[in-house]
């Protein structure tokens, strides 16, 4: 959302309920209010973010790709359509759709942590470690992608390396589990 143009207070209701996790009753406000502004790509945006969080990423995508066709600059909606592709195992779409976020935002740590997992899960392990570094770089405290990071190096069989990422995420995120574990 731009920070020019503030929700209307509807709008501004569908997104507090959002914002509790109170997806359905949000999905309800942000249908209703689509219906007298069928062209605005915040709320197109948010009501396939709810989608996407109830496990429903075919939706998602369907109304987040119609928002990025009334507004192509806005990043996180680039990002979200990369997380529903990536639900749905389609990595290649993920990568283009992080790719397009990173264009506009070339300091998205979020989208290249993302791409980064795409790109793992994609068995492209030293294009992901390459995503996760851009991502600490912008974001050094970053404990995900820390460990993500890890993870990569593990499978490059760079033990030591791998170690000192996992280290880093528990500095981040002091009582990493899974970073504890896998180190």
């Amino acid at each position: 959302m731009s920070d020019a143009a503030l929700p209307s207070a509807p709008l501004q209701e569908a997104i507090d309920l959002h914002r509790q996790g109170r997806l359905a009753e949000a999905q309800q406000r942000y249908k209703q209010y689509l219906e007298n502004h069928p062209r605005d790509a915040d709320a197109l945006h948010l009501l396939g973010v709810t989608f996407f969080q109830q496990g429903f990423p075919d939706a998602a995508i369907a109304l987040i790709w119609e928002s990025i066709q009334i507004d192509p600059a806005n990043t996180l909606a680039y990002t979200n359509l990369g997380n529903a592709f990536q639900r749905k195992a389609q990595f290649a779409d993920a990568i283009r759709c992080y790719d397009c976020a990173l264009k506009l935002d070339p300091l998205h740590a979020d989208a290249f942590f993302n791409r980064g997992l795409a790109l793992q899960a994609g068995k492209r392990s030293a294009d992901a470690l390459d995503s996760f570094d851009s991502s600490i770089a912008i974001q050094p405290h970053h404990a995900e992608a820390h460990y993500q990071r890890g993870n990569v190096l593990q499978l490059l069989e760079r033990h030591a390396d791998a170690v000192a990422s996992y280290d880093q995420a528990i500095i981040a995120r002091p009582g990493y589990a899974a970073a504890m574990i896998s180190r």
